[in-house]
Parts: C-alpha cells; structure tokens; sequence
C-alpha cells in the first residue's frame, strides 16, 4: 500500500500501474508472471471514518473474489480539526497458478477532513471504472444536505445501505425515505436491514399461502409487534417499521395519519383496508442481548371465528409461527437460520442492478408512519 497526500488523481493512477508492474514481476527478477483484471463493478464506499468497521478492508477483499471491483472507499474525518486529505493505493490478487494473477479489487482509500472533504465527489468521478454500473455503499445514515452524499448519488446505479446503522435509526429511516420521495428517480436503492427481515417476511408469507387461512387473514383488524430498542435510542425500531409497512403496501392498506396516537409506551397506528379499520400496535419489551431485534408479529382477528397468527423470535437465530383459529392451536413451525456477516449482506446486494419495487414501497410507508407526530 501506498500513501498520497492530498487528492492528487495522476499521482493514484501511476500508483495503480505501479502495482501492476510489481505484481507482473516475479520472484525471479527474470521472470514474470501473467496479470489479469477482472472487473465488473465499481464499489465507491461512503461514510464517517468512525463508522467503517475494524475488518473494513477484509470485508471488500472477500466481496471482491466473488464481485470483482475497484473500490473507491471515502473515509470523511468530520472530528478533525484541520483541512487536509490523504490516499492509500492498494490491490487484492488472487494466485491462478505458478505464473499468473488475478487483480479482483484495486482499492483506493481518500481520508478526509475539513474543507477538503467536499473534494472526495470530483475524486470519485475520476476514478471510476469505465463501462461497469455503479454501486455507492453507504455506512451509517446520511444527513440532510450531506454534500458528499448528493453529489455521488447521481453517478450511482444502486445505493445500498445499512437503515439500522445510525445514533438513531428510526429517525434515520425517516429522513431516507424522504430524501428519496423528493427525487424519485434518483437511482435504485436497498437496504441490509431489509435483508436481515427476509426470515420474516417469508414466515408471514407463509400465512398466506394456503387458501383455508384467507378468509382469516382477509379479516386482519389488528397487528401487534413487539421489539427490543436499540441501545441509547428511544422510538420504534426499523426493522419493525419496515415490516408493518411491508404487510401495509402489499396488502393495499392506507394509513390514517390523524388516528395515530400514543397509548404509554406503545405507539398506535391507525390504518383502513379493504374490508375496515386495521390498529397496528408497537410495544416496545426488554431482551437481554436482543437490541434492534424483532421479537413478535400477531395478526389478528378479532371477529367470530377469531383468529391469530404469530410469528415469534424464540432465539436470536430462530423463529417460530402459530396458527390459533377459534380458540385452537392449528399449526406450529420452526425455522432456524444463521445471521449473515456484512460481507455476506454486501455481495448479495452486489448481485442486483435493479429497483427493488417492495423496499421502496415499504420505505415509503415506512417514512409516512415515522413522519406523524404521536401525541
């Protein structure tokens, strides 16, 4: 790895060719080896430099062998007390065979703090990989106006980010949804913590596909969630957010903003679907070890023959639904699964290079619900 000071793009670009140069070399000086680059995206990473996680560089390096890339990874100092930037040129190969390699990930890495924060968009534009789509990741939740931010959304044909990664999530997920209501076409967009709530949205999918529960479900008037809120931050979760607002887009509910309302610590949410009103309830509960996680959805409803559906976290890696219809128990189901690592999160999303119309329409109920002020 080497190290630039200031945002000097001629100064990266022969650091780049120099690692070539060093990796066609062999350990014989008479000999070299036979380089090759596979590259289909590029990555431009974005964040607080306090919010990149310690194995940051791990995280790329194992994404790349899967997603070969150029990562632009922009580390903005806003702590710092001065003005000034630096940058670190480095390469991820991979060993083909006695005399070749494979480039998977170059990787340049701009620190910055002060003014010259503002520079890291023109940086970014100048680096990117030609004719390969644009992922821009984003750790933590960007704030309104966050001139970074705007000016390399435009240049990206995906954002992914992490809703649930912010000194207040909630409120977090409400200033995105926003940011994205005001410019629809911005680029596409999607979200680890949509992808953590897949067990569960496969779990009440479930629900509704036999055809005996939907004269049931039809019938939902009532839906109860109970979470663990994250550490040092009040309010409803995103995961939970994002999960009612899932159920509200897809089954065409319309939420009632004036009919909100608080009720002690939970939050009520007032909605009206086809067949009446539905009240969403949030109750918050203390887990030890459990924070920002779901612990139950009930759908229910309350009119003979009544009905629940639940779906409930029995551990942190294992869920469980229950079917009671009338007063009796009609089925029970276990499903453990293994919570994915970032890296994991990451080539997922990686994978796609299109709008993902469920999440966005989840975002947006998501935002509408968080925008009430409960009273």
């Amino acid at each position: 790895m080497s190290t630039i000071d200031g945002i000097n793009i001629g100064a990266v670009e022969r650091e780049l060719a120099a690692i070539w140069r060093d990796e066609a070399a062999g350990d014989d000086s008479h000999e070299e080896r036979a380089v090759t680059r596979a590259r289909v995206l590029t990555l431009v990473a974005y964040g607080d430099s306090r919010d990149f996680p310690p194995d940051f560089d791990e995280i790329v390096a194992e994404v790349s062998n899967l997603h070969p890339a150029r990562a632009l990874v922009l580390k903005a100092n806003r702590a710092g007390a001065g003005n000034s930037a630096t940058v670190h040129v480095s390469a991820v190969c991979r060993v083909q065979g006695p005399r070749s390699k494979q480039v998977t990930c170059e990787q340049v890495t701009f620190a910055a703090e002060g003014d010259a924060i503002n520079d890291l968009p023109s940086g970014v534009a100048q680096l990117l990989a030609p004719d390969t789509p644009v992922f821009v990741w984003v750790l933590g939740a960007p704030e309104p106006g966050d001139y970074v931010f705007n000016h390399i959304l435009p240049m990206a044909d995906r954002v992914i980010l992490d809703s649930s990664a912010s000194s207040d999530p909630g409120r977090g997920l409400v200033r995105l949804a926003r940011t994205f209501r005001e410019h629809p076409n911005w680029t596409s967009l999607t979200d680890f913590t949509w992808q953590r709530l897949t067990p569960w949205r496969e779990m009440l999918a479930n629900f509704y596909d036999v055809a005996e529960h939907r004269s049931f479900l039809d019938r939902i008037d009532t839906v109860t969630v109970e979470f663990t809120p994250h550490a040092g931050a009040a309010g409803i979760t995103p995961r939970s957010l994002l999960l009612v607002a899932w159920l509200a887009a897809q089954l065409g509910w319309t939420l009632d903003a004036s009919a909100s309302r608080r009720d002690g610590d939970a939050e009520v949410f007032a909605f009206a679907s086809g067949n009446g009103p539905v009240t969403v309830r949030f109750v918050p509960v203390l887990r030890e070890g459990m924070d920002g996680l779901l612990s139950s959805i009930t759908l229910g409803a309350g009119t003979a023959p009544t009905a629940a559906f639940s779906v409930r976290r029995e551990a942190r890696s294992r869920l469980s639904s229950s079917i009671v219809i009338d007063g009796g128990h009609h089925a029970n189901r276990l499903l453990s699964y293994r919570s994915r690592t970032a890296g994991e999160l990451l080539s997922t999303e990686l994978g796609f290079n299109r709008r993902d119309v469920l999440y966005e329409a989840a975002l947006a109920v998501a935002g509408a619900m968080g925008e009430i002020d409960m009273k």
